[in-house]
Protein backbone atom coordinates (compact mmCIF):
# COMPACT_ATOMS: atom_id res chain seq x y z
CA UNK A 1 0.00 0.00 0.00
CA UNK A 2 1.13 3.52 -0.69
CA UNK A 3 1.64 5.86 2.23
CA UNK A 4 1.48 8.94 -0.01
CA UNK A 5 4.46 10.20 2.04
CA UNK A 6 2.17 11.30 4.87
CA UNK A 7 2.36 10.03 8.45
CA UNK A 8 -1.40 10.00 8.99
CA UNK A 9 -1.92 7.85 5.86
CA UNK A 10 0.86 5.51 6.99
CA UNK A 11 -0.60 5.12 10.50
CA UNK A 12 -4.14 4.66 9.17
CA UNK A 13 -3.00 1.94 6.80
CA UNK A 14 -1.14 0.20 9.61
CA UNK A 15 -4.35 0.36 11.67
CA UNK A 16 -6.33 -1.39 8.92
CA UNK A 17 -3.79 -4.19 8.69
CA UNK A 18 -1.25 -3.16 6.07
CA UNK A 19 1.90 -5.25 6.35
CA UNK A 20 4.26 -3.43 3.98
CA UNK A 21 4.17 -0.09 2.23
CA UNK A 22 5.66 2.06 -0.49
CA UNK A 23 6.09 5.79 -0.74
CA UNK A 24 7.40 8.20 -3.35
CA UNK A 25 8.51 8.18 -6.04
CA UNK A 26 11.72 9.92 -5.12
CA UNK A 27 14.30 11.28 -7.59
CA UNK A 28 16.61 13.26 -5.29
CA UNK A 29 18.87 11.94 -2.51
CA UNK A 30 18.42 15.22 -0.65
CA UNK A 31 14.67 14.61 -0.22
CA UNK A 32 14.95 11.11 1.29
CA UNK A 33 15.54 12.07 4.93
CA UNK A 34 12.62 14.52 5.02
CA UNK A 35 10.31 11.86 3.59
CA UNK A 36 11.42 9.36 6.24
CA UNK A 37 10.91 11.97 8.97
CA UNK A 38 7.41 12.85 7.68
CA UNK A 39 6.43 9.19 7.87
CA UNK A 40 7.97 8.74 11.31
CA UNK A 41 9.76 5.53 10.35
CA UNK A 42 10.66 3.52 13.43
CA UNK A 43 11.74 0.07 14.48
CA UNK A 44 8.75 -2.18 14.92
CA UNK A 45 6.71 -0.50 12.18
CA UNK A 46 5.92 -2.46 9.02
CA UNK A 47 8.54 -2.09 6.27
CA UNK A 48 8.31 0.88 3.92
CA UNK A 49 10.00 0.74 0.52
CA UNK A 50 10.94 3.98 -1.20
CA UNK A 51 9.75 4.20 -4.80
CA UNK A 52 12.62 5.49 -6.91
CA UNK A 53 12.76 6.91 -10.41
CA UNK A 54 16.02 8.16 -11.92
CA UNK A 55 15.88 11.87 -12.90
CA UNK A 56 16.60 11.26 -16.59
CA UNK A 57 15.98 14.82 -17.81
CA UNK A 58 14.38 18.13 -16.81
CA UNK A 59 11.25 17.11 -18.74
CA UNK A 60 11.09 13.75 -16.92
CA UNK A 61 11.43 15.49 -13.55
CA UNK A 62 8.56 17.90 -14.39
CA UNK A 63 6.40 15.03 -15.64
CA UNK A 64 6.84 12.95 -12.48
CA UNK A 65 6.40 15.92 -10.17
CA UNK A 66 3.18 16.65 -12.06
CA UNK A 67 1.78 13.26 -11.07
CA UNK A 68 2.81 13.40 -7.41
CA UNK A 69 6.49 12.50 -7.15
CA UNK A 70 8.43 14.08 -4.31
CA UNK A 71 9.66 17.45 -5.62
CA UNK A 72 13.39 17.61 -6.30
CA UNK A 73 15.62 20.32 -4.88
CA UNK A 74 16.63 23.27 -7.02
CA UNK A 75 20.22 22.04 -6.76
CA UNK A 76 19.39 18.73 -8.45
CA UNK A 77 17.07 20.37 -10.97
CA UNK A 78 19.90 22.75 -11.97
CA UNK A 79 22.49 19.98 -12.05
CA UNK A 80 20.37 17.81 -14.36
CA UNK A 81 19.72 20.80 -16.62
CA UNK A 82 23.46 21.54 -16.76
CA UNK A 83 24.39 17.93 -17.59
CA UNK A 84 24.94 17.41 -21.32
CA UNK A 85 22.08 15.42 -22.82
CA UNK A 86 24.44 12.61 -23.84
CA UNK A 87 25.43 12.16 -20.16
CA UNK A 88 22.01 12.59 -18.51
CA UNK A 89 21.02 8.92 -18.30
CA UNK A 90 24.30 7.82 -16.74
CA UNK A 91 24.08 10.74 -14.30
CA UNK A 92 20.47 9.78 -13.51
CA UNK A 93 21.57 6.27 -12.54
CA UNK A 94 24.25 7.68 -10.24
CA UNK A 95 21.58 9.84 -8.59
CA UNK A 96 19.29 6.79 -8.29
CA UNK A 97 22.06 4.87 -6.56
CA UNK A 98 22.48 7.85 -4.22
CA UNK A 99 18.76 7.77 -3.42
CA UNK A 100 19.01 4.04 -2.63
CA UNK A 101 22.01 4.61 -0.36
CA UNK A 102 20.24 7.41 1.51
CA UNK A 103 17.04 5.35 1.75
CA UNK A 104 18.81 2.53 3.56
CA UNK A 105 20.47 5.00 5.93
CA UNK A 106 17.11 6.70 6.64
CA UNK A 107 15.39 3.47 7.65
CA UNK A 108 13.55 2.43 4.50
CA UNK A 109 13.36 -1.33 3.94
CA UNK A 110 14.65 -0.90 0.39
CA UNK A 111 13.79 0.74 -2.90
CA UNK A 112 11.50 -0.12 -5.79
CA UNK A 113 12.31 1.23 -9.25
CA UNK A 114 9.23 2.97 -10.66
CA UNK A 115 8.14 4.66 -13.86
CA UNK A 116 10.34 2.62 -16.17
CA UNK A 117 9.50 0.69 -19.28
CA UNK A 118 9.88 -3.06 -18.90
CA UNK A 119 12.85 -3.03 -21.26
CA UNK A 120 14.53 -0.31 -19.20
CA UNK A 121 13.94 -2.13 -15.92
CA UNK A 122 15.21 -5.47 -17.20
CA UNK A 123 18.06 -4.11 -19.31
CA UNK A 124 19.45 -0.66 -18.66
CA UNK A 125 18.50 -0.56 -14.98
CA UNK A 126 20.03 -3.94 -14.26
CA UNK A 127 23.21 -3.04 -16.11
CA UNK A 128 23.52 0.36 -14.41
CA UNK A 129 22.85 -1.07 -10.94
CA UNK A 130 25.57 -3.70 -11.41
CA UNK A 131 28.11 -1.27 -12.93
CA UNK A 132 30.54 -0.23 -10.19
CA UNK A 133 31.80 2.59 -12.41
CA UNK A 134 28.47 4.35 -11.86
CA UNK A 135 28.97 5.58 -8.33
CA UNK A 136 26.19 6.93 -6.11
CA UNK A 137 25.87 10.70 -6.01
CA UNK A 138 27.02 11.56 -2.50
CA UNK A 139 25.28 14.90 -2.00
Amino acid sequence: MSTRSKAWVFRRRIDIGGQFFTTGPCMDPDTVDACAERLGLSNGAPPVYLELSPPFSPAWIRRLEGVGALPVTDALRNRVAATPQADQRRFAWSVAKGVAQRARAAGFAGVVLMGLRFETATGEAYDAWQDDRIEPVAE
